[in-house]
């Protein structure tokens, strides 16, 4: 990201006593706070630049801070890839495709189903890396959105109703933001929804499958005691996974549960 974005973080971020001689950039960095000022305390936060208890920058530390954020934002640009899979997003640190991966790619964004392990080189970080790459790119996002915003503010002409064409502009954005909210909840829900429906269906295959195997095996109730239920487990799961060339999805207890429900001879 160039500098002269970057520099437009100064009006976005909460500084104390901020004075903006340039009344365009004032009135846009006052409405813009207002639609994102939480969600920015909130990103400075997680980069524990501010805390609960400090909730604006001095004016003295803005270079340090600009200066971390232009760390991140370069460190996410070098190496992190991020692709929107559904409703949430699939990441890896890597600069660096496989020798087969951009066929690999193309196969799985046709397919809608990308696994980035599959076709990049992954470079290992520390902890939290990928957190500080989301805290960087979202902080991207909101001074390209500055920067059009502004551009769009400086394009209205600056009569008796310049500071009533601003908010309605803001308006606008604002609307915009509910709508991908309320968005964003409804499929996250359909979502859930679809999981736990997959997980559901899941669950009685497998039950169904337990049921046939404890037939073919011609397990008792005697089989299904304390003494005999450990060696009853591995018999159903070494079955399992010879007619399915699956291992078991659940825990032990649960499998000993669908034996211990299943029908016996």
């Amino acid at each position: 990201m160039n500098m002269q974005l970057l520099n437009l973080l100064t009006y976005i971020l909460p500084v104390q006593r901020q004075r903006i001689k340039d009344k365009t950039i004032a009135i846009t960095t006052k409405h813009f706070k207002a639609l994102y000022g939480d969600l920015i305390n909130n990103l400075l936060q997680h980069l524990n630049i501010l805390s609960s208890s400090k909730l604006q920058l001095k004016k003295e530390e803005l270079p340090a801070v600009i200066s971390t954020i232009k760390e991140l934002i370069d460190l996410s640009d070098d190496y992190c890839r991020v692709w929107k899979q559904g409703n949430n997003l699939t990441m890896i640190s890597s600069n660096q495709m496989k020798s087969d991966g951009v066929a690999l790619f193309l196969l799985q964004k046709s397919q809608e189903n990308i696994k980035p392990h599959d076709f990049m080189i992954e470079k290992k970080q520390a902890s939290g890396f990928n957190d500080k790459c989301l805290v960087a790119m979202t902080f991207q996002s909101l001074i390209i959105l500055f920067d059009k915003v502004l551009f769009q503010v400086r394009s209205i002409e600056e009569d008796e109703y310049f500071n009533l064409k601003v908010t309605q502009l803001f308006n606008i954005i604002d609307a915009t933001n509910q709508l991908n909210m309320f968005a964003g909840a409804f499929y996250n829900k359909q979502t859930r929804r679809k999981g736990a429906q997959e997980r559901t269906k899941l669950k009685s295959d497998v039950k169904y499958t337990i049921n046939k195997i404890v037939k073919d095996l011609n397990i008792k109730n005697q089989d299904t005691t304390k003494r005999y239920i450990s060696d009853t487990k591995t018999r159903v799961k070494n079955a399992y996974k010879e007619k399915t060339n699956k291992t078991f999805p659940f825990n032990d207890k649960t499998l000993e549960n669908y034996i211990l429900d299943a029908p016996k001879s």
